[in-house]
């Protein structure tokens, strides 16, 4: 099955291909010989998913989008030195204006004196750190090299100028010639995407699980590409977009949403501040469509997924017919529940479809008990999972319905549905005989005949309690037709089922051991016939018959040990 996240990336790739607006980049000579039409998008998870449409693979300059991963080499080598000499401040002037106050890492002044920091070998020193950041050895197109060398009267002035003030020592041609080597280096559309899911995910390449920067040198990164990033269009674009980005006049876009992921884009055809006229349209659709505007994200930490278990892990709390329990044993692992927390938006939704779909099951359940929020992003996103998911716990009325799945209160429920699914076994049938109950196994005929001249055959209706909470307990209640649960109030008011119980089954059986009160109330969920055994019965069971009584007593304490085995169980994997 395609992923949703793909198939609404190309859905959007679709639309925007045909946006054909915007000039290529001509005043460096090799730039103007792009084609027009070339167009990839690519999103990066900071744990290692990526998504890709169009021409992701197709190899460009990287031009201004080496700015801030200098910026960043910059900061790990020479640390506060860097913010004395270059400064933070917006311009709000052209990107390649002849100001030297104030300057940036991300305008030509200031990254040309930002580059003078790492030296001036041709071959760009910080090569291998791109390479770092985008997960693999890069190169120099050393056609762009030279057309944009030999164009490059303007940022020339601009280095004589910084060196006039002092600025920086050294020749200032081969602090720009370093400079345009930086700007030379040869990435596509994919290598992007893994670039600003690096920075998403506080330097540590999610792809490679190298630290490339430290998550100080992250935060200033970030902190200047949202406010100086793309070119005098920066304000706007935080206002509109929210994502700390970055664009290049080769045709190249990355965003950047921290802690999630990053967005890559690239096509050619430039708007009239200098950035990708589809870059930026994806940019802002996915912004917007999905949720994805930085401040409106600050409250979000854990992930969407809290944890995740098989039906061979953790059953319903339906007792079953040992056949159908072994039943459900072997063949638990074709339904998987996933426990979801906190808010839910594209990005938690993206990580939620990627957990389903890799998961090897064929019935699948979306517990939301303790989800606070949905996007409609979300929602949209996690529609397209309706035929993986079959059934949702606690969900809101809008994602049911987008999903068609399965309604269901409680989680516990949502189980015993998939239960009867993978078996069949929508209630135990009745027990031909008292003789057949398991827990009256290993008695002789003998015996049978003077155990059920003890019994007193008990008949409720559906709806009628069998037993009470804080009830002493004075029978012991064989069940032989019908069904009946055991539920227990909690302090919030709310009734939980913590039991329900088939033909073969007992009630009151560790209240009547141990002499204690009911703690669960049971009550009949169908018509139910059982046979009791009163407590005085069984006391009087020693005097008649020894061997009888002790092989009563042993199964009924077998049937303890398994409820409570199954209880330390539940409460090792379900915490309230």
């Amino acid at each position: 099955m395609s992923s949703p996240v793909q198939s609404y990336l190309e859905d959007l790739y679709t639309r925007l291909a045909q946006d054909d607006s915007g000039e290529i980049a001509d005043y460096i000579p090799e730039l103007a010989l792009a084609e027009r039409s070339s167009f990839g998008i690519a999103l990066a998870t900071v744990d290692a998913a990526i998504y890709e449409v169009g021409d992701t693979r197709l190899p460009f300059t990287i031009q201004s989008i080496s700015k801030p991963l200098t910026f960043a080499l910059a900061l790990e080598s020479s640390g506060e030195q860097v913010r004395e000499r270059v400064g933070v401040e917006p311009t709000g002037e052209a990107f390649n204006a002849i100001d030297l106050d104030p300057l940036n890492p991300l305008v030509n002044a200031g990254a040309i004196l930002t580059r003078s920091l790492l030296g001036v070998d041709p071959d760009p020193s910080p090569l291998q750190g791109y390479g770092a950041f985008a997960g693999r050895e890069l190169s120099i197109d050393d056609r762009v090299r030279q057309s944009e060398s030999h164009t490059a009267y303007r940022n020339r002035a601009i280095a004589h100028l910084l060196r006039g003030a002092g600025r920086f020592d050294g020749d200032p041609d081969e602090i720009v010639e370093s400079y345009i080597a930086q700007c030379s280096v040869l990435v596509d559309c994919r290598d992007l995407a893994v670039i600003a899911a690096t920075l998403a995910a506080g330097g540590r390449n999610p792809f490679t699980g190298r630290r490339v920067a430290s998550p100080d040198t992250v935060r200033d990164v970030l902190s200047v590409m949202a406010t100086a990033g793309m070119y005098d269009a920066a304000g706007d674009w935080l206002y509109d977009v929210g994502l700390p980005a970055k664009s290049g006049v080769a045709g190249g876009v990355i965003a950047v949403l921290p802690g999630r992921l990053g967005i890559g884009v690239f096509s050619p055809p430039l708007d009239e501040r200098g950035n990708s006229v589809r870059g930026v349209r994806v940019c802002e659709e996915l912004s917007q469509s999905l949720d994805l505007h930085i401040f409106n994200h600050a409250h979000r930490g854990a992930s969407p997924v809290r944890r995740t278990f098989t039906l061979a892990e953790m059953t319903s709390k339906r007792q079953r017919d040992p056949a159908v329990a072994a039943q459900i044993e072997r063949e638990g692992a074709r339904a998987r529940a996933f426990e979801l927390q906190g808010d839910l938006g594209f990005a938690e939704a993206e990580q939620v479809t990627r957990a389903v779909l890799d998961a090897p099951a064929e019935l699948v359940v979306l517990d939301l008990r303790r989800v606070r929020n949905v996007h409609e992003a979300a929602i949209a996103l996690l529609a397209g999972l309706g035929d993986r998911i079959n059934a949702l716990s606690a969900a809101p009325d809008e994602l049911t319905q987008a999903m068609s799945a399965q309604p269901f209160e409680e989680l516990d429920r949502a189980l015993e549905f998939f239960e009867n699914r993978l078996t069949g076994d929508t209630a135990a049938p009745a027990l031909a005989s008292i003789g057949d109950h398991p827990v009256l196994r290993g008695i002789s005929a003998d015996d049978l005949r003077l155990l059920e001249g003890q019994l007193a055959p008990r008949y409720f209706a559906a709806g009628d309690y069998l037993m009470r909470a804080g009830e002493a307990v004075n029978e012991l209640l064989l069940i032989t037709s019908g069904v009946v649960s055991e539920t227990v109030h909690l302090a919030s008011g709310d009734e939980r089922r913590v039991a329900t119980l088939t033909a073969g089954m007992t009630i009151g059986e560790l209240a009547l051991l141990t002499g204690s009160h009911r703690v669960a109330d049971a009550r009949a969920d169908t018509e139910v016939e059982c046979h009791a055994l009163p407590a005085d019965a069984l006391a009087g069971l020693r005097r008649l018959d020894a061997e009888l009584r002790s092989t009563l007593l042993r199964n009924l304490l077998e049937t303890v040990a398994a409820r409570s085995t199954r209880t330390r169980q539940d409460l090792a994997t379900l915490v309230d």
